[in-house]
């Protein structure tokens, strides 16, 4: 599950994950034409559940993206607007 709020965004989204299994979260931020503008690493969560990650988005150009996080098999993406 991936929900990316405030949406749209003009200088963090928060981005609300929530995994299956213990894992290690990577992400990254596209543009709509698929080339990597953004990538990050998270903690490495020691449980399941939710956990909510702050991204800056200050940086990126106004436009739309898709944001997507993957960790051991598991991956979610969404969409975002930046303002």
């Amino acid at each position: 599950m991936l929900q990316v709020y405030p949406n749209p965004a003009t200088h963090h989204a928060n981005v609300k994950l929530n995994f299956n299994n213990k894992t290690t979260v990577s992400g990254a931020v596209y543009d709509l034409r698929g080339s990597r503008v953004k990538t990050f690493q998270i903690e490495p969560q020691t449980t399941a559940g939710e956990r909510t990650q702050k991204v800056n988005v200050a940086d990126l150009q106004p436009g739309q993206y898709l944001i997507s996080f993957s960790g051991d098999g598991e991956q979610g993406t969404a969409k975002l607007i930046v303002r």
